[in-house]
């Protein structure tokens, strides 16, 4: 039968429903008692045709009219309810029960008392420890009618869901079938005793300590307690004897695991439909830890083929390679940087592969073994997934990233030294086309702190996390790290939004997930800011390390900071923009010098922003832009004139710097053996304990001496021949704070197998909390001979001579007080 007959066949059935309510009403008015108890007989059987008929109607219907059939459907069910209840009333109360109750009940007298409150069904928003509560009211409201049709039931249920309750069942049809299928997640997601029971021992361990004795905090205390513990009782696990402790033990077990295992614990609880206990906890964290060892075990040093040559194809022209800096992938798991042995940042990131120069990165790539073109490991180029892989400066069309570029690039901006001005002349050569890149320079001017606060980040399902927040009221909008997002389970509509960068025009469209969470401080807890952001893959680059608090600083609170001073790097997990900057901020705002920072009051503490001034105790940076520049055809044959005149045109600037000069003025000394120097410094800072990264360095150090033993002795009798020759000397137990500096070292080995040479490198350049000793030196000017003259001369003179000072370097001493900057382990 058609959909149209069916509505036809209903409303005939719905008038002769509505007609015999109005015929029962007159005869029970007039105390025709009898014959409104036949009539009542001829309305069951209209009504259970109109059921019929109504619930096959539903299967001829498309899935958005369902809903507004199945409301009105509803609405003529509770008229017909209110209409029997009208004509009940009418009847006398020494009749017994209402004429509409069931046949089969026996009168049980006359009913007294007043009548009950209308009742709201509850509305469940998918927190687990509500989910008992609001399925035994449900059921006992609206699953357990017999009455009632299933798609019925299914829109009562929906009605009574929201946040990520309705999402779970949010792609489901109201229709009949679906809502056991409906009834089934929601008990499989929320309704888990385990899931509750571990949920309950959560939230009582994350209860913040009554600090003050009040009242009214000690009642809130004791409710709390009550109620978690009332919940487990009525779930049959009394604390008092039915809980055991592996329940406890569990719940807090799975807390201390990696946001990657507890996945995979759930997982693994969830396919295996077996009761949880310690042993099966145990075997599953045992198999993971062999299951890392063994991988951790085969990823070592790549080794060639026994005798087999390595052949390097000649291609005739060297490849070269550059792509911009491409956006960190975030991974649950740690990784240490393979250059500095750091966590934070990645290869690409790394602030001593940044300083090095092209040659010197393609060099470490290829002993990294990591892909030229997204300079991620686990791949080589040509599997690499990268959707553009060919460099991204203007000339270049090449495979290979941005950093490993041979084009000319300002590396100024790299090193932290202001270009020059250049001239008009030279300005009228320059293209147009320009491409800017964010990067980390360093100033003697004092750091720049931006407004960072850590908070307490809470989603509507319950879920929790830590977060390092960055307040810019130069963004429109906010953002959150999409990974985070992912892990906590946040959900929300996506948006099509247009984004527009620093140093361009056009923004681009994307589609980005909207989300909405709430923010609160870590220590007490409140107030929570509800906010809506959009997921993006990364907010920003790594913020950089912030100084100790200054003594010079008294017009700031040394306390209830947003923001721990001093701090490491972090990365930007959430984006406070404009549209919710006042929230999170208040009225007062402390100024003092102008180089001093500014703290500005909100609800995770005071926020510190602005310059930190040029103490003795910090060194400072700033976020500058790396220009890559094309230039012009007229710029390139001005170089190959130049080329071709080497030698001929003197140098422009073959002085020394200014502050070369002040260190050749400082005293220099002659013991009779050797010549005794200080370090050439910047200033001598107040410098941070780097012991545990100079500790951890040589640890990561002894375990790659451990498998190669050859090399191994060579290193140690390197080492010992410093101690032999008198370059070394064991350190003093006493030592100043912030007056020494351990330097990371390790070897380089060259020669063949039968000429094998071991060196001792130390590490300058390694940075710890934003700092090394090579930014607090004076590089100088570069000590090799001019290739050109020795070319000359070579051409010129008669006789060649070539010598060497064995060792030169550690010829020269250090002065008594420099020493202690240059320890090692």
């Amino acid at each position: 039968m058609s959909a149209k007959k069916l509505l036809n066949q209903r409303e005939c059935l719905k008038g002769g429903v509505e007609r015999l309510l109005s015929e029962m009403k007159e005869h029970a008015c007039a105390g025709q008692h009898a014959l409104v108890r036949r009539t009542m007989e001829l309305l069951d059987t209209y009504l259970v045709q109109c059921r019929e008929v109504q619930y096959e109607l539903q299967g001829h219907l498309q899935p958005e009219e369902v809903q507004t059939e199945v409301s009105n459907w509803m609405s003529f069910e509770l008229a017909v309810v209110e209409a029997k209840a009208q004509i009940d009333s009418l009847q006398p109360e020494s009749k017994g029960l209402p004429l509409f109750a069931a046949e089969s009940q026996e009168p049980k007298g006359p009913l007294h008392g007043p009548h009950l409150p209308k009742w709201n069904l509850p509305v469940f928003d998918g927190n687990v420890l509500e989910f008992v509560a609001f399925w035994d009211q449900f059921e006992a409201g609206v699953h357990s009618r017999q009455e009632l049709s299933d798609a019925t039931k299914f829109v009562y249920l929906k009605s009574a869901l929201k946040g990520a309750a309705w999402e779970a069942v949010t792609g489901l049809s109201l229709t009949s079938a679906n809502y056991a299928v409906a009834v089934d997640i929601l008990k499989n997601r929320f309704g888990r005793p385990d899931l509750i029971i571990q949920n309950h021992i959560v939230s009582l361990l994350d209860l913040q300590p009554c600090a003050q004795g009040s009242a009214e905090r000690l009642r809130h205390l004791h409710d709390k307690l009550t109620w978690h513990v009332r919940a487990l009782c009525a779930m049959g696990k009394n604390p008092a004897g039915q809980m055991t402790a592996a329940e406890v033990l569990l719940a807090i077990f799975k807390l201390k695991m990696p946001h990657f295992l507890r996945k995979k614990w759930e997982n693994d609880v969830f396919t295996r439909k077996e009761e949880v206990t310690l042993d099966s906890f145990f075997e599953f964290l045992r198999t993971q830890v062999e299951v890392e060892e063994s991988v951790k075990g085969t990823s070592g040093t790549y080794q060639k083929p026994f005798n087999v040559p390595y052949l390097k194809q000649n291609t005739g022209r060297e490849r070269i390679a550059t792509t911009s800096m491409l956006q960190t992938s975030v991974s649950p798991e740690i990784h240490l940087c393979p250059i500095c042995s750091t966590d934070g940042h990645h290869f690409a990131q790394c602030p001593v592969f940044l300083k090095m120069n092209v040659k010197q990165r393609w060099r470490t790539v290829k002993e990294q073994r990591v892909c030229f073109i997204c300079l991620q490991k686990g791949h080589s180029s040509a599997r690499c997934e990268a959707q553009n892989g060919r460099c991204t400066i203007t000339g270049c069309k090449q495979l290979h990233h941005q950093l490993l570029h041979y084009g000319k690039v300002d590396k100024r901006s790299y090193n932290g030294v202001s270009p020059k001005k250049e001239s008009l002349s030279d300005n009228q050569h320059r293209t147009a086309d320009r491409e800017l890149h964010i990067g980390v320079a360093k100033t003697n001017d004092g750091k720049v702190i931006l407004q960072t606060a850590q908070a307490k980040l809470i989603g509507p399902n319950g879920s929790k996390a830590l977060v390092m927040c960055l307040l810019d009221v130069g963004s429109q909008r906010s953002f959150v790290r999409k990974d985070l997002a992912d892990n906590l389970g946040l959900k929300g509509p996506n948006e099509y939004i247009s984004i527009l960068t620093f140093g361009n025009r056009h923004g681009r469209q994307e589609v980005a997930r909207s989300v909405e969470f709430c923010l609160t401080p870590v220590a007490q807890g409140k107030p929570r800011k509800w906010i809506k952001a959009l997921c993006v893959p990364q907010i920003c680059g790594p913020l950089d390390a912030n100084p100790p608090f200054s003594k010079m600083w008294k017009h700031l609170p040394k306390y209830n900071l947003s923001d721990q001073f001093p701090r490491g790097t972090k990365e930007v997990d959430v984006l406070i923009g404009a549209d919710y900057y006042y929230d999170f901020v208040g009225n007062e705002v402390r100024k003092n010098a102008a180089d001093e920072p500014v703290g500005v009051q909100s609800i995770f503490g005071w926020i510190l922003c602005g310059k930190t001034g040029r103490t003795m105790e910090e060194v400072s940076t700033t976020l500058t832009c790396q220009i890559s520049e094309e230039e012009s055809v007229n710029v390139l044959l001005r170089q190959f004139w130049q080329l071709d005149a080497i030698g001929i045109i003197p140098e422009e600037n073959n002085g020394s710097s200014r502050a070369e000069r002040y260190c050749l003025k400082r005293p220099i000394q002659f013991n009779g053996e050797r010549y005794v120097v200080p370090l050439p410094w910047k200033f001598k800072p107040k410098l941070p304990n780097n012991y545990p990264y100079a500790l951890q360095r040589l640890k990561k150090l002894e375990r790659q001496m451990e498998k190669k033993p050859n090399e191994r002795r060579m290193y140690i009798a390197a080492m010992q021949e410093y101690i032999d020759k008198g370059w070394v000397e064991e350190v003093h137990p006493s030592v100043e704070e912030g007056k020494v500096w351990y330097l990371p070292h390790h070897a380089v080995i060259r020669g063949t197998d039968s000429m094998k040479k071991c060196r001792v490198v130390f590490d300058g350049s390694a940075s710890y909390q934003g700092l090394s000793l090579n930014d607090l030196l004076n590089p100088g000017s570069a000590l090799q001979n001019d290739l050109v003259g020795i070319l000359l001369r070579y051409r010129r003179l008669r006789f060649a001579v070539q010598a060497d000072v064995e060792a030169m370097f550690l010829q020269t001493e250090l002065q008594q007080e420099d020493r202690d900057f240059v320890c090692f382990l």
